[in-house]
């Protein structure tokens, strides 16, 4: 299984990589820190999940999200955020993600949820 991780924050993007590669060594992580790198990868490659920050340097997790549909793609989305509200929820379901963690309070719901997509 190939994830893609999007976030702005060098650290978080190394440590999601660290705590999946650690539970799902089978795992192949990608990483971008902006939407234009993250649109880039997955014109070039097949993930069959992406784990998208909302706030990206130039844009938003969001903008990430409605180009995947654009394009067809039938990658599953998990938006992560240190903004958690129900507007963001609301939106990211709205717009087809599977999911929606606090970055930095739920990620071991993250790690979990990546372990049922790999075994499903």
């Amino acid at each position: 299984m190939d994830i893609l991780i999007v976030d702005d924050a060098e650290s978080v993007r190394l440590n999601i990589s660290r705590l999946i590669s650690g539970a799902l060594p089978e795992i192949t992580i990608s990483t971008a820190s902006d939407c234009r790198s993250a649109i880039e990868l997955l014109k070039s490659k097949e993930f069959q999940l992406v784990v998208l920050d909302i706030k990206l340097p130039d844009g938003s997790g969001f903008d990430v999200l409605t180009t995947i549909n654009e394009m067809g793609l039938q990658t599953k989305v998990v938006m992560v955020s240190n903004f958690v509200c129900d507007k963001f929820k609301a939106k990211a379901m709205e717009l087809g993600a599977a999911k929606f963690f606090d970055k930095t309070g739920e990620i071991d719901g993250l790690i979990a949820f990546i372990g049922e997509v790999t075994s499903a």
